[in-house]
């Protein structure tokens, strides 16, 4: 086959002819990955599933089914309740812990899906929660070992930890990783003084 060359092109419009002209290749069709809003639609996805655990933690008839499955503690670990270092980053007792996590989640981590890609974006999260919840089991049986009293064991190895800080810090230092020319502004910091420094008014 012969390329339409400037000086065939031009014979082929004096003998009216149209010339022969190569069309470009067909765009490659979208992935699941880059379709149009299935990325936020996973970050949105987490933030929801924070929001519906922390529901069930308002009514008290689940509170007891909450704190056996959603609260990372010694005593959860040696119950073989390894579930719960998962569960426990998807929980937040109060509502401005819940707030301040899914703001911080949404402000870092809404470009994470696009770029990593949902199922990484998803290992990301999980596995900061491992990471976070391995390292406060650390702490606590470093705590438990240094004690000999046996009242302070005992609270220490029923003491539990929950929030999805750790999973929440794991996605800041992935968007930063990323793009680590990115300006980010610390105006909430003086918000939330303020509003700390209201309500111990009030109090």
């Amino acid at each position: 086959m012969l390329r339409a060359t400037p000086r065939r092109f031009a014979r082929g419009l004096a003998f009216g002819r149209r010339p022969h002209v190569r069309p470009p290749p067909p765009p490659p069709p979208p992935s699941f990955v880059t379709q149009s809003g299935v990325p936020e639609l996973s970050l949105f996805s987490v933030v929801g599933a924070n929001m519906v655990v922390h529901a069930f933690w308002q009514d008290r008839r689940w509170q007891p089914f909450m704190h056996r499955h959603f609260v990372l503690s010694l005593e959860s670990v040696r119950r073989r309740r390894w579930h719960t270092m998962i569960t426990s980053a998807f929980s937040q007792l109060s509502p401005s812990h819940l707030l301040t996590n899914m703001v911080m989640l949404s402000f870092f981590g809404l470009s994470l899906p696009r770029r990593l890609g949902v199922p990484a974006f998803a290992t990301l999260y999980l596995a900061g929660s491992v990471v976070s919840s391995s390292a406060w089991l650390a702490e606590q049986q470093t705590l438990r070992d240094r004690t000999s009293a046996l009242r302070e064991r005992a609270e220490i190895q029923a003491a539990g930890c929950v929030g999805a800080s750790g999973a929440v810090a794991a996605c800041v230092t992935g968007a930063c990783v990323l793009d680590p020319g990115r300006r980010v502004y610390l105006f909430f910091l003086g918000t939330w003084a303020v509003l700390w420094r209201v309500r111990r008014s009030w109090a």
